[in-house]
């Protein structure tokens, strides 16, 4: 069942400030709540901020969309379209102001994976990747998704792709 997965997440978030959340430092991690694409996309922006002493498209905790938090209680509300995905709103409190963060949910497997957050601001966890694409490492030139393997998100594909000798992937804007 699905709620119990985003309760047990938002449970984390019940109090006061960073001491309280879920830890997304690993792919491990990752993949406890997210589908594989998006852990994919993730990990590698991770990466290449960490090459470029930079920090993640997706720095603020994906959950809360915000840098710091008072939350009290929450409720989660979710519809299901079939027996592979729902859609799954929780609605918080932060400081006093309600906040909204959707939830585009995938079975895989036989377990619940979120295939995108989508904040109030309408803004989503997937939308920042939107412009990423895989870079055929020679030429520079977007490649066909078959046999490229994802290994950056790069930001500048020329430079990246010359000092790693990889595939990357494109961030256009």
């Amino acid at each position: 069942m699905v709620i119990p997965g985003l309760k047990a997440i938002y449970d984390q978030y019940i109090g006061k400030g960073s001491a309280y959340g879920i830890t997304l430092d690993t792919s491990e991690q990752m993949s406890v709540f997210f589908e594989p694409s998006l852990v994919e996309l993730m990990v590698a922006d991770e990466t290449t901020a960490a090459i470029g002493e930079d920090i993640p498209l997706w720095a603020i905790d994906p959950f809360v969309h915000v840098p710091a938090w008072d939350i009290p209680s929450f409720d989660i509300h979710v519809v299901h379209q079939d027996p592979d995905h729902a859609t799954g709103t929780v609605v918080f409190r932060n400081k006093g102001k309600v906040e909204i963060v959707r939830f585009q949910l995938v079975q895989r497997s036989g377990a619940w994976r979120i295939a995108d957050i989508i904040w109030d601001d309408g803004t989503s966890l997937r939308g920042l990747y939107a412009g990423c694409r895989p870079v055929d490492r020679g030429t520079g030139v977007p490649a066909t998704p078959r046999g490229v393997r994802v290994v950056l998100l790069a930001r500048d594909p020329p430079l990246l792709g010359d000092a790693l000798g990889r595939d990357a992937l494109r961030h256009e804007v």
